[in-house]
């Protein structure tokens, strides 16, 4: 399972709690592999600051100067966590 690029981390929050996920995109050819990746997070990272989430994109959506555009991506995933 290969990342290409850049994976930002972002929050999203409902209106009961606060979301840590993640955007990713996969390398062509590659296997995506969800549970075996938040496993793998489990091990170098806090409790807190592991994904509950992890969606494939794409590609991520950059501003002119090429930095990832976070607020499109929770206007994006917004509805996943709204009850």
């Amino acid at each position: 399972m290969l990342i290409r690029g850049d994976a930002p981390a972002f929050e999203l929050a409902s209106n009961k709690c606060r979301y840590l996920i993640a955007a990713v995109i996969f390398s062509a050819g590659s296997q995506f592999d969800g549970a075996g990746l938040l496993q793998a997070m489990q091990n170098k990272f806090a409790r807190f600051k592991q994904p509950k989430r992890i969606f494939v994109v794409a590609e991520l959506p950059r501003n002119s100067m090429g930095m990832v555009q976070k607020n499109i991506l929770r206007q994006r995933f917004i509805d996943t966590f709204e009850t």
